[in-house]
């Protein structure tokens, strides 16, 4: 029969880490590591352009009832609005918006302050705030910073005299 070690007889080897050291070290380790991964994460969705939550988002549903008015408003003014994007853009990369602003009946409506807000729907975080100045016979124009291909959005509001108008307009921009 051969011969079998017993327990006990040879030589022992000494642990590399001590056990007292390596499990708490191992515990600390995997903590660590969820830590690291959830700050990578926080990192990530917060610099990511595509991802925004709407501003004042309670208060728009609580004054509920004032968009309601808002809407009933816009449908008595009537007011058409035509979206001009130029095709060109200057130095700085922004094109030339021009919106017409007309009343029902066909006028053009001069004398009107008009403000914007302007995004990409793949990028709502890289929102434009914009405003308009007027170049006569119903025409306001400023430069929009507009350089993805896609589906944009742009919510206006229109202030002439006691009337407030407001307007959401999606439009599709293709460049060659």
């Amino acid at each position: 029969m051969p011969d079998l070690p017993q327990s006990g007889n040879g030589p022992t080897r000494k642990p590399l880490i001590p056990p007292h050291i390596f499990w708490p070290g191992f515990v600390v380790a995997i903590l660590l590591t969820s830590v690291a991964a959830a700050a990578i994460t926080v990192v990530a969705a917060l610099s990511d352009a595509s991802f925004a939550i709407e501003e004042n988002y309670y208060e728009k549903a609580v004054n509920w009832d004032e968009t309601a008015r808002q809407r009933e408003r816009n449908a008595e003014l009537a007011w058409q609005i035509e979206i001009d994007l130029g095709v060109d853009a200057n130095m700085r990369g922004e094109r030339e918006l021009v919106l017409s602003l007309h009343s029902a009946e066909g006028t053009a409506l001069d004398g009107a302050t008009i403000s914007s807000e302007l995004f990409h729907h793949a990028r709502r975080g890289d929102a434009l705030d914009l405003s308009f100045e007027p170049l006569g016979d119903g025409r306001y124009r400023t430069d929009a910073r507009v350089t993805r291909n896609g589906l944009w959005e742009l919510r206006t509001l229109i202030e002439r005299g006691p009337d407030r108008f407001t307007e959401i307009r999606t439009f599709q921009v293709e460049d060659e």
